[in-house]
């Protein structure tokens, strides 16, 4: 996937087009293999027919939603029927971490796998009461019908309460994983900038962010996702930096002098989804939270370099560091 991530950002960004007098673009690639550990969840089927979603993960970066989705994906379930409940350490299973781009490709293979028990056990109650086979019967919008007779058909509150009403107990679907294979994930970034060299004042343009997702689940997500961690690595890259007193004392430890990069910072930022499904996560997905923050430094000093011909080999590239970069250049020529 390296190489189909290389070439979609090479194409996106226009690579090899000649730019402007004091412009540059470079480039960067990015590999991040997920954290993987202990992941659990558990589905049930409320009496009314909704859902219940649980797992010990933390809704950072919209994962309730890919959880619902996954879970009516299962179930055939219209998605505003299902709740998801997570963080209440009393009452939910355990959960390695919500970090490392592991939660949708980990917790949602757990969420995945406890959905499609709960489906088994909905259709082997639904069996039993239409007196065929499991394998006849289908879930669809939010009902059990016969394959070869659609008109014949339970709805999910009427199994719930057969369940019950049978001794059977609610209908819960359990998954736990140990652990799982680690997939690698590349990302490459290709960026454009405008250097003052008299300031050292460097101004990205643009930025085509390209990123293997293994299958999107959620383009919406995902487009925030990426562009929020190539905003995040922009920070780092060109801002963010501690200060410290001879004493130990951090200077700049408020963000009226700690600068984040806000909307006003950040340039034209287009993604680039690269597809190669992953066997391991959901519906092939794999993580992607880090990957967008990986290559975005490099890739502005890459393009420092194209523009005016001097490295910056410090974090972060500030207008200081750039002039200096460019008399220890001048030095080394003379």
């Amino acid at each position: 996937t390296f190489k189909e991530t290389l070439r979609a950002a090479a194409e996106k960004s226009n690579w090899g087009k000649p730019l402007g007098k004091n412009r540059g673009r470079g480039i960067a690639c990015g590999e991040w293999h997920h954290i993987v550990g202990a992941s659990a969840a558990y589905v049930m089927l409320n009496q009314d027919g909704t859902v219940q979603v649980v797992t010990g993960s933390v809704d950072l970066t919209g994962t309730n939603t890919l959880f619902a989705q996954i879970v009516a994906e299962e179930l055939s379930v219209p998605i505003n029927a299902i709740t998801v409940t997570v963080g209440d350490t009393d009452t939910v299973p355990f959960h390695h971490l919500t970090a490392g781009s592991r939660t949708t490709y980990a917790t949602g293979t757990a969420v995945r796998r406890a959905a499609r028990v709960a489906r088994q056990k909905i259709l082997a109650i639904a069996a039993t009461e239409l007196g065929v086979d499991a394998n006849a019967l289908e879930l669809v919008d939010g009902k059990v019908r016969m394959r070869d007779n659609p008109e014949h058909t339970l709805t999910l509150a009427e199994v719930a309460e057969l369940s019950i009403r049978n001794a059977r107990g609610a209908i819960i679907g359990t998954a736990t994983l140990a652990d799982m294979p680690r997939r690698p994930v590349y990302s490459v970034h290709v960026v454009e900038i405008e250097i003052d060299p008299f300031t050292g004042i460097v101004t990205p343009l643009r930025i085509v962010a390209a990123q293997d997702v293994g299958r999107q689940l959620n383009p919406l997500l995902l487009e925030g996702q990426i562009q929020g961690g190539v905003v995040q690595a922009l920070g780092y890259a060109m801002m963010e930096g501690a200060k410290y007193a001879p004493d130990g004392r951090m200077l700049n430890a408020s963000f009226s002098d700690y600068p984040i990069p806000t909307a006003m910072d950040a340039p034209r930022i287009e993604h680039v989804i690269v597809e190669v499904p992953s066997p391991h996560g959901p519906y092939g997905a794999v993580g992607a939270g880090e990957p967008p923050m990986i290559p975005t430094a490099a890739a502005i000093a890459n393009a420092i370099d194209d523009a005016i011909g001097v490295r910056v080999t410090e974090l972060p590239i500030t207008p200081e560091r750039v002039i200096v970069a460019q008399r220890l250049n001048a030095t080394k020529r003379t």
